[in-house]
């Protein structure tokens, strides 16, 4: 493939349909209760109240039956000392408590973001579930949409995959990035995670855009 046909797919595939994919995954509330809420782990300043309200809100309304976060304790990958990447699982039991919300399930420890995209899947395999709300920040929610519906479409486990994220951002504010690792303005986490998109694709590690905008248009089919 010479370089221009790489250009061209990268804007069929990627480039285009990223948009028209991000706008639906800030509108995309599910038409009735779901499984669980699939909370992926933020690092500091990045978990901030509204990720767990939203949570808490889908459990007291009746639109998830299950709250599922990262079985670790922030450990970085390869690394052993908790709350370095994350505040961990504890942590965030504790605060989920402060909300209301007294049962919340733990998955296997993931210590990246496609190791937690499977440790989520194997959970929702191991219960049956088949509905999931993707919770997390704008900044990563087209990535790990595409992780997960990636992860869905190799095991092959088909879910319908919803997505949830704060509706506010302070894109000023500053918060560490990955594995809890370069603290910047929230603009520059956004920009940082958008150049990932492609070389992941290429790599295997998640879906296309294009891919996740074709399942989005199938995805109540789903039973």
């Amino acid at each position: 493939m010479d370089r221009m046909e790489v250009f061209r797919e990268l804007e069929e595939r990627v480039v285009r349909p990223a948009a028209v994919a991000m706008q639906k995954l800030r509108n995309d509330e599910p038409p009735g209760p779901v499984d669980a809420v699939f909370f992926f782990a933020r690092s500091f300043g990045d978990d901030d109240d509204a990720l767990f309200a939203i949570a808490a809100h889908c459990i007291m309304r009746g639109r998830a039956r299950h709250i599922l976060i990262n079985g670790s304790e922030g450990e970085r990958f390869g690394g052993t000392q908790p709350r370095e990447a994350w505040a961990g699982k504890t942590a965030w039991i504790e605060r989920f408590k402060g909300f209301g919300i007294e049962v919340v399930l733990t998955s296997r420890p993931a210590f990246h973001a496609k190791d937690e995209h499977e440790a989520f899947l194997d959970e929702a395999v191991r219960r049956g579930w088949r509905s999931a709300v993707l919770l997390t920040q704008p900044i990563q929610m087209l990535r790990f949409a595409l992780g997960q519906l990636k992860s869905c479409v190799d095991r092959p486990y088909p879910m319908r995959l919803y997505a949830a994220c704060p509706q506010r951002n302070d894109w000023e504010e500053s918060d560490h990035g990955s594995q809890g690792m370069a603290e910047s303005p929230r603009w520059v986490h956004c920009v940082l995670d958008a150049l990932r998109v492609a070389p992941y694709w290429y790599k295997g590690d998640i879906a296309s855009p294009a891919e996740l905008l074709e399942y989005l248009d199938r995805r109540e089919e789903i039973t």
